[in-house]
């Protein structure tokens, strides 16, 4: 003779059983569509922009901190060392190794190597531009590459392109122009909007490529030498 107490504590153990089975079947498949999706999203990456850094001739840059007007010229260096080679002294080698004396590479040590790194201010003035920060900043415009690519862009203005926090517009060889535009910061990803050329695709990017490119005149001015010093 079955219990009917000892059969309503089976049943019940029973629904525990599958209920509690059915929360971890639950539990487990989500974390794991959880997982592969941010395994997918991981290797999925969108090129927002790309140019060729050669053919760059004038960056102009204006941000919250101001604006900027840097002209390259990538030639001036090599320029300069066939200037400095032509100076050398002739005749008498005597006391040389046979090997020709080299031509350091131009820094921020010497404004004069200033002159040759290829970078000026296109406003004209007596600035030394700070060679390593303006070489990262055309680095960084080379290929700009975003995780997040946003569906909907019918309304721009949600995304802060109505009034940009930066706007970069590049020169190139060829007479062409490139512009680059950073709309708001959105506090929840810790990301930049931004958009290219003007089209209807608009991406994220990291806070630090706003600030890689956001300098005052002063920022980008090498420790505020001057030629003329």
């Amino acid at each position: 003779e079955i219990n009917e107490g000892d059969w309503s504590s089976d049943v019940c153990s029973s629904d525990l059983a599958f209920i509690l089975i059915a929360a971890l079947g639950s539990y487990f498949g989500v974390r794991y569509y959880n997982q592969k999706a941010d395994a997918e999203k991981d290797t999925k990456v969108y090129k927002a922009f790309s140019l060729e850094k050669d053919n760059v001739r004038e960056i102009s840059v204006t941000s919250g901190e101001g604006t900027y007007v840097l002209e390259y010229d990538p030639d001036a260096y090599a320029s300069y060392q066939k200037s400095k080679s032509s100076e050398e002294p002739s005749g008498d080698m005597s006391g040389k190794t046979g090997e020709s004396e080299s031509t350091d590479a131009p820094s921020n040590d010497n404004p004069e190597d200033n002159n040759v790194t290829g970078w000026s201010f296109g406003n004209g003035g007596e600035d030394i531009v700070n060679a390593s920060l303006a070489s990262s900043l055309l680095d960084s415009l080379s290929v700009i590459t975003s995780e997040d690519e946003i569906a909907d862009t019918s309304d721009a203005s949600q995304f802060g392109f109505d009034a940009p926090s930066a706007v970069v517009t590049v020169k190139m060889a060829d007479g062409t122009t490139r512009m680059i535009e950073i709309g708001s910061y959105n506090d929840t990803i810790k990301k930049y909007y931004l958009r290219a050329d003007g089209g209807d695709k608009i991406y994220t990017v990291e806070k630090a490529f706003y600030t890689g490119l956001a300098y005052s005149h002063e920022d980008i001015t090498d420790a505020g030498e001057k030629t003329g010093n």
